[in-house]
């Protein structure tokens, strides 16, 4: 047996395995980073929203909505009068207690119930208690935006980064400041201040302006200065139903993005070069537990098929087959089976050496039929007043179909054709038996002079010791040389095919002889069998056979048949006895083809000269 090759590791399952694993897990890394990513992203944008919605809500806490935009307006008109403490006074002890005796001063001047102040009770203040109110409730709302729009919990950004605002567009690109992070930022906004804001540029913001609706999400926008990209976030500030300002904050989100995909690769590299440690240690412990074993079994079993030694294996195996895995199982399976094809073998041999004696047997016995059957055609060449031929083609190594001929006297020449039921070795011995007393008996009893005579005492006899109830089939006749005239009869056999030559045209030729039967020798005791005597002429020809002439099968099954049979005579009735038997057996074999050949061929071919 030609030994396989190797197999080299890169093709090895151990090797597509862990590529097909870790190809996945890289997959699942890159998809949990994208992932995460996206969810930042939206969480990022989410929280702006929230800030800039936070601090309309803070704005509004104080007062009713029209105590609000009255302070707004009021704001508007005399923000240069104001005075708003800065991020340096807020750490400044004198300046913070010059701001708490201003508060306490309000405090006392003032009654803080969001009921009672209302823009009627402010207007009729005067201008000193109008300012003092103003500047202490900005003061303390300017707090409070400034915690709203923290954005500290990032930790790319701190308070610089940001820049927000609550403005008013008043048109013209423009829009007026009311809170800024100017006190964290020396170049950010404060109130008074007039920025540019282009509504074409923010189409989120501008609608949020002109219909007061809540945003789902923020506007991406790059500076043309910087080259970066920012989150604009925008919410609006509705007092009495209508849009009185809009809260907006805008930061880097390029700065974000960095510290956020930095991170994601930071520790999805960790991850990873995790990962790809606990692949590796997971290929050696299955190299170990599952690729060793069954790469032993793998060497076993090509050693035992040059060596055929079972209990080889089963010690190399001993180890293996201890294991209660499936690795275990299969190296029992391949010690059973060793074990198995081993008996098998030397059943295989025993029967070999077994079908060796039965071929040479059959050899012998195949030899011993054909010489039983008579091919001595030569010793009748001489004879002008007739010519047959005749052959048997046995479909196993022996047959149970016969033909015989013999000159029972000078003027006497007898033909025989049989067919013993089935097959094989037990019709050839019966084939035999029934050949053999056909000869004997005509010449040794004297009482016999007809073919049915000799059917009686055969079928008498084979019944009486036939236990395995075999039969025969026989045709026989005896020509009268002299005359042509021919003593048949017919035990159960295909009926005759006879071409008389006086008919012989186109339109007549070969045509069947059909007769009543007797019955087959051997299948009923004492039965009498019917003469079916036939007068040939000078130039008749006669042809007998088996069954297996005419029930020769394609491979389609279907029969060569009688018609066919008679139409291949026609077209061989001008050869001779010989001629016509090897035609014939020509055209039976075209016709089957690839077919097989169940049953015994033999036939039996004469032609009567007339008398010398």
């Amino acid at each position: 047996m030609k030994r396989e090759k190797d197999v080299v590791f890169y093709k090895s399952l151990l090797f597509k395995g862990g590529i097909i694993v870790l190809a996945a897990l890289i997959l699942s890394i890159v998809i949990g980073a994208l992932d995460t990513y996206y969810l930042v992203m939206r969480q990022e944008q989410e929280a702006a929203l929230k800030k800039t919605e936070d601090v309309c809500i803070i704005i509004k806490t104080a007062f009713k909505d029209e105590t609000v935009e009255w302070f707004l307006d009021y704001c508007e008109k005399n923000y240069e009068k104001m005075r708003f403490l800065s991020l340096e006074e807020s750490h400044d002890r004198d300046a913070m207690e010059a701001y708490r005796q201003t508060y306490e001063e309000a405090i006392s001047t003032f009654v803080w119930d969001s009921d009672k102040i209302t823009p009627e009770y402010l207007e009729k203040l005067s201008e000193e208690d109008q300012l003092l109110f103003a500047e202490v409730w900005y003061n303390g709302r300017l707090s409070g935006v400034d915690a709203g729009f923290n954005l500290q919990e990032n930790d790319a950004l701190d308070k610089t980064d940001l820049d927000y605002a609550v403005f008013k567009y008043i048109g013209n690109d423009q829009a007026f400041v009311y809170f800024g992070n100017s006190r964290f930022d020396s170049d950010g906004t404060e109130i008074g201040d007039v920025i540019p804001f282009t509504p074409e540029k923010h189409p989120i913001a501008s609608q949020v302006i002109e219909t007061g609706m809540t945003p789902h999400k923020v506007e991406h926008i790059r500076s043309t200065v910087d080259g970066k990209e920012y989150l604009y976030a925008c919410w609006p500030l509705v007092l009495n139903g209508k849009v009185k300002a809009v809260a907006a904050l805008q930061y880097p989100w390029s700065d974000t993005q960095k510290n956020l995909i930095d991170r994601i690769l930071h520790v999805g590299g960790r991850v990873l070069a995790y990962l790809i440690f606990a692949f590796v240690i997971l290929v050696i412990i299955f190299y170990m537990m599952v690729f060793r074993p069954i790469r032993k079994l793998q060497m076993q079993i090509r050693e035992y098929s040059e060596k055929k030694d079972s209990e080889v294996v089963g010690n190399e195996l001993l180890e293996i087959n201890g294991r209660d895995d499936e690795v275990g199982s299969l190296s029992r399976d391949v010690t059973d089976l060793t074990k198995e094809v081993d008996r098998y073998v030397g059943e295989v041999c025993t029967l070999a050496e077994e079908k060796a004696a039965v071929g040479a047997a059959l050899s012998v016995a195949t030899q011993i039929q054909a010489d039983a059957l008579p091919k001595n055609f030569s010793e009748y060449s001489e004879r002008k007043e007739f010519a047959f031929h005749a052959m048997m083609k046995p479909s196993l190594e022996v047959g149970g179909d016969f033909y015989d001929f013999f000159m029972i006297d000078d003027d006497h020449l007898a033909l025989v054709i049989a067919d013993v039921s089935d097959k094989g070795v037990p019709s050839a011995l019966f084939m035999m038996k029934v050949q053999t007393m056909i000869r004997v008996l005509y010449k040794v009893d004297n009482r016999i002079n007809h073919p049915s005579q000799l059917f009686e005492i055969i079928n008498n006899s084979l019944d009486k010791n036939n236990t395995m109830g075999m039969f025969v089939t026989v045709w026989m006749g005896i020509l009268e040389i002299s005359t042509g005239k021919m003593a048949c009869s017919n035990a159960g056999h295909e009926y005759p095919a006879i071409l008389r030559a006086d008919s012989d045209t186109d339109e007549n030729g070969f045509s069947l002889y059909k007769v009543p039967h007797s019955p087959p020798i051997a299948v009923f005791s004492g039965v009498p069998f019917i003469n079916e005597d036939i007068e040939l002429h000078k130039g008749d020809v006669l042809f007998v056979y088996t069954d297996g002439v005419t029930e020769a099968a394609d491979e389609n099954a279907e029969l060569f048949g009688e018609t066919r049979m008679v139409t291949a005579l026609n077209e061989l009735r001008g050869e001779s006895p010989e001629g016509i038997v090897n035609g014939m057996l020509d055209r039976i074999e075209r016709f089957s083809g690839e077919g097989n050949q169940f049953d015994d061929i033999t036939m039996l071919c004469l032609k009567y000269n007339g008398p010398s």
